[in-house]
């Protein structure tokens, strides 16, 4: 046996003087404090936590031997509140003190520090507890076993600053990024104001305007920074947005006198603000009742700091990927480097405790299985061995859409150095591109360049709507990071179907590849209603009246919602997109989105809904029911299994059997979030990156799967750039009597060649990477329009919304599911209650009663 005995560690500071009339406090502030609304402590101050507490727990285990002994590597410390030791403290309530002299030697603060270990009620366990089977899942183990395992193997890590940056036993950098590619970007540490104006690539001279502004709340939301003036460098100020006016309009009160922040700064800190244009940073603590206001040139970004999701563009995502895509030979050579800095032989707790880790990789047998056939209307053919396949000259489309009115804007943007004369030649090779497929198309209304500001793409829409133009191709510049999501949110208040092309994508066109406008033109069709080629598989074929339905998660970015002035209705949302072949031909994935309570990964409250809306479709375009469901549900950890399984099967079920009774009904949870990678034995590194990866159709389901679902592996795309991340499916639910295991794992894969866009496979079925860019989709939707959904009556954008009763404003009297009488105008079926708020707002935003937009995949 092992024992592992568990003990509370809970420090506190007892100052000289008296505040409030209590001079002894918490050491720091956890994430439940007010100090840190509403999420977790901020990195900078985490990571400074965490070296106060390794620094003081060290001082206090030599100061009392009579307490912790004289073995310092039988502990491991979370250095936050939990101390696991490999033997039992019998003194462990003795009283324990540093006094100031000894506080300042440890970690430089001028007060007395307090130590008390309590005892929970069970604190002891034994590691050999773990379940030897570790294809029994880490939901199946004991948490605290699991607990400790992460901190024991990353002691070493976590004792060696110099080497690494940890936030959490999970979570560990390399101080020197250039020893492992991870894709993980941190601020610079540097002046606020220089930073925002480098990351819009503008002069800090310049007024700044509202896309400005809207850029700039999200680049600083959750920000943690250091004021550089009047003495305060040594304390950060946490950020939650920006005022809507400039420092120079902003007043306060000073001495009874109304006086702007400028002049305040001047007569109290003897600070010249250089840029008093700019907004101020709002602080997200209030001081005495009061907001605090600092301009954003006088502060400091502090170290240390991750940056979100949602402080970063799609631009910096995509070189970021690049960046850190290295090939599988370098990637495996990172891994086993990782490995060896973790220092699992050398660290004396690990020795201590008996434990050690492998020192090579984990050997595992894969199989090959077949690609599907693609069919074209007037041609057949079979992807290479690297899953692609190339698109004939003379193929047609399998249905080609028409489009009766369109028209193509350029939007022009300061610098840019395309004319609209060269957005022209690229609009006539489209158009040909377009005829040679197949799509039936006129030519274009007009051609014309506005500006890429605000009111003049809005002004273009209501032109182009009352031209009666269903379409509008969209030339976009690279230097604009901002008015994509919001020509998303004009596309759905105006029903009219937009494709943006950037302009190096059209320089590539022109000038490099023509491949790229095959892209191009694909997408185009899938647009407007078409679809590109059929799949076929020779074994194992798919049944076309199988339903395939996939769900897929976008959950606000880790910001701070600005409490002061944004009500409970705005509270950030998440956003559940979702896709089915529920249209009149078996191969063809269209989908919707809808909104629900913040980063809630359980979809009780719409489920039902979902699954109505996708089976009246069904039964309409077919005539018939389907003849089995497979549920791709993602968005979903392993810990979450269990409350898919107590509350979604059971409504998935119910709702099922009410349209086709007995039916059989699978649910499989994609993922990739997990840490697994899968090499080739023998990696040759000289050759391509394509060549260096696991082949498409990869499967794996045997060895490192969890044996307590059927589960596998697969691998269905070509990594042209990187180190593959193969995704794994867990069959959670399966009403199924004669199908295999090898069904599901061919069918999965034949569905990842169903994207339609590229010629090649995507890294998951096309149910769920439909149902992900139509989660993006409500989310660039639902940021487009800010105003709307709030209890004062707002319709959105200027008080309009999403023009939010259907299509062209007027709809279906928002009474159903796309006109199929489901009866949810705003009540439910069975007593008039009202139905939540989201959902409701959800109606508003989505394509529900817009059978235009909804019968078309518009977000190709």
């Amino acid at each position: 046996s092992l024992p592992v005995y568990q003990y509370h560690v809970d420090f506190t500071k007892t100052l000289a003087r008296e505040i409030n009339d209590k001079n002894t406090f918490p050491l720091v502030y956890g994430e439940d404090n007010p100090r840190y609304p509403p999420r977790k402590v901020p990195d900078y101050t985490m990571y400074q936590n965490r070296f106060l507490h390794q620094k003081l727990l060290a001082a206090f285990v030599s100061k009392y031997p009579t307490v912790f002994g004289d073995n310092h590597d039988i502990f491991c410390y979370d250095y936050a509140t939990t101390l696991f030791s490999l033997v039992e403290l019998t003194s462990y309530d003795t009283p324990m003190v540093l006094d100031e002299e000894e506080t300042r030697r440890t970690i430089d603060r001028p007060y007395k520090v307090n130590l008390v270990l309590k005892k929970p009620a069970v604190n002891f366990f034994d590691v050999r507890d773990w379940k030897t089977n570790v294809g029994d899942g880490l939901s199946e183990q004991p948490a605290e076993i699991i607990r400790f395992f992460e901190l024991a193997t990353s002691r070493y890590a976590s004792q060696h600053p110099e080497d690494h940056v940890m936030y959490e036993s999970k979570k560990t950098y390399f101080m020197e990024p250039a020893k492992v590619a991870k894709k993980t970007p941190f601020y610079h540490s540097m002046n606020l104001l220089e930073m925002i104006c480098k990351a819009l690539n503008i002069d800090a001279n310049i007024t700044p305007n509202r896309g400005h502004w809207e850029f700039a709340v999200k680049y600083v939301r959750r920000l943690e920074c250091f004021p550089v003036y009047g003495g305060r460098q040594d304390s950060t100020v946490v950020l939650s947005s920006l005022t809507n006016s400039a420092v120079y309009d902003t007043l306060m009160e000073y001495h009874g006198n109304q006086i702007t922040i400028v002049q305040y700064l001047e007569l109290r800190y003897n600070v010249n603000v250089r840029f008093p244009q700019w907004p101020l940073a709002i602080g997200a603590k209030k001081f005495k009742g009061n907001p605090v206001y600092i301009p954003l040139e006088l502060l400091h970004v502090a170290d240390y700091q991750r940056v979100g999701n949602g402080n970063i563009t799609p631009a910096d995502i995509a070189t970021i990927v690049k960046a850190c895509a290295v090939n599988p030979s370098v990637k495996s050579t990172e891994i086993m480097s990782c490995h060896q800095s973790f220092a699992f032989g050398a660290d004396g707790f690990m020795q201590s405790a008996q434990m050690t880790v492998m020192d090579r990789p984990l050997d595992v047998q894969g199989r090959i299985i077949q690609a599907p056939a693609i069919a074209y209307a007037n041609d057949d053919l079979y992807p290479e061995q690297n899953g692609k396949w190339r698109l004939p000259r003379a193929a047609i489309y399998m249905r080609c859409s028409t489009l009766k009115c369109w028209c193509a804007l350029f939007l022009n943007v300061p610098g840019e150095r395309m004319t609209l004369g060269e957005y022209e030649q690229f609009v006539v090779k489209y158009f040909h591109e377009c005829r040679n497929r197949g799509i039936s198309l006129g030519e274009p209304v007009d051609i014309w360049s506005v500006g890429c500001t605000y009111p003049p793409v809005e002004n273009a829409f209501v032109d182009a709507r009352a031209a009666g133009c269903e379409f509008i191709l969209i030339g976009h510049s690279d230097r604009d990071n901002i008015m994509h999501q919001y020509i998303k949110g004009l596309e759905r208040k105006y029903s009219i179907i937009t494709q943006c092309v950037r302009t190096k994508t059209i320089n590539n066109v022109m000038k490099k590849s023509p491949l790229s406008l095959e892209n191009i033109v694909a997408k185009t069709n899938v647009k407007l209603g078409g679809i590109n080629y059929d799949i076929f598989l020779e074994n194992y074929p798919i049944d076309p009246n199988v339903l395939f339905i996939g769900l897929g998660m976008n959950h606000p970015a880790g910001g701070m919602a600005n409490t002061d002035t944004v009500g409970l209705a705005e509270a950030n949302v998440s956003i559940l997109g979702f896709s089915a072949n529920d249209g009149v031909l078996p191969n063809e994935f269209i989908g919707n989105f809808f909104f629900q309570p913040e980063s809630r990964d359980e979809t009780v409250l719409i489920i039902d809904s979902l699954l109505v809306e996708v089976l009246e479709r069904f039964k309409a375009n077919r005539n018939c029911v389907p003849s089995r469901v497979v549920f791709y549900r993602s968005g979903c950890s392993e810990g979450a299994y269990g409350s898919v399984l107590r509350y979604e099967i059971p409504i998935i079920n119910a709702v099922i059997n009410k349209y086709a009774p007995g039916i059989p009904v699978t649910v499989i949870i994609p993922s990739k979030m997990h840490s697994l990678r899968f090499f080739k034995q023998n990696i040759n590194p000289t050759q391509r990156s394509d060549d260096q990866n696991i082949r498409p159709g990869t499967v794996i389901d045997g060895a490192v799967v969890n044996n307590a679902y059927s589960e596998f592996f697969l691998n269905s795309h070509l990594a042209i750039q990187g180190t593959a991340k193969t995704p794994r499916y867990t069959i959670i639910f399966s009403s199924e009597k004669e199908a295999s295991l090898d069904m599901f794992e061919r069918w999965t894969n034949a569905l990842c060649f169903n994207f339609q866009i590229v010629t090649s496979p995507t890294s998951l079925p096309a149910p769920v990477y439909i149902a992900n860019r139509y989660a993006e989709r409500g989310r660039q939707i639902y940021n487009a329009f800010p105003s709307s959904g709030r209890e004062n009556g707002e319709d959105g954008h200027g008080g309009n919304g999403c023009d939010g009763n259907g299509y062209d404003g007027n709809g279906h009297d928002g009474n159903g599911h796309g006109g199929n009488g489901h009866g949810y105008g705003g009540h439910s079926d069975d007593g008039g209650e009202t139905l939540p708020f989201l959902y409701n707002k959800s109606l508003r935003f989505n394509y529900t009663n817009n059978p235009f937009l909804r019968d078309k995949r518009i977000n190709a």
